[in-house]
């Protein structure tokens, strides 16, 4: 029967080429469900399926512990790192290593050379920023660049 769905379905879409079918060709999504039909023939997959279905309540309540850790760092971080991650951008300017490196110190200095005070994309700033922040750290994607801002942090705006 579901196999009979996806052929009407595929058949309709093409013979009125013309006519706006969109929710007709959303039916043939329906074909994800096809290797479902696996299910009912093979014990030892079907065994595995519920295992996984099984310990799904187990894995919600592991994540909700790790959330809560995760939560409560955010609450730390934030805490000693709120606003510290700002920083000059440069880029745009022909500034020589000793105006980069000695004469922009503060917010202020920035902008005096024509700099852009910015903040970057993960920073520590309020609670949910530290949450997303954290994830990233710990998913090992960008953690480099957070270290490189925590290691240049030398106070607001500075």
């Amino acid at each position: 029967m579901l196999d009979f769905t996806i052929v009407v379905s595929a058949t309709l879409s093409v013979v009125f080429v013309t006519v706006d079918l969109g929710f007709i060709k959303s039916l043939r999504v329906m074909r994800v469900l096809r290797p479902l039909r696996l299910l009912s023939r093979h014990r030892g997959l079907k065994l595995a399926i519920s295992a996984l279905f099984n310990s799904l309540p187990s894995i919600a309540n592991l994540l909700l512990i790790v959330m809560f850790f995760i939560f409560m760092m955010a609450i730390l971080c934030t805490t000693l790192f709120s606003g510290q991650f700002w920083y000059c951008s440069v880029d745009h300017l022909a500034l020589d290593d000793f105006a980069q490196r000695d004469g922009i110190i503060t917010r202020y200095d920035c902008l005096l050379y024509g700099g852009e005070w910015e903040n970057p994309d993960f920073q520590f700033d309020n609670t949910i920023e530290s949450m997303i922040t954290l994830v990233s750290i710990q998913s090992t994607e960008g953690w480099v660049d957070t270290m490189w801002y925590m290691i240049d942090v030398m106070g607001q705006e500075q």
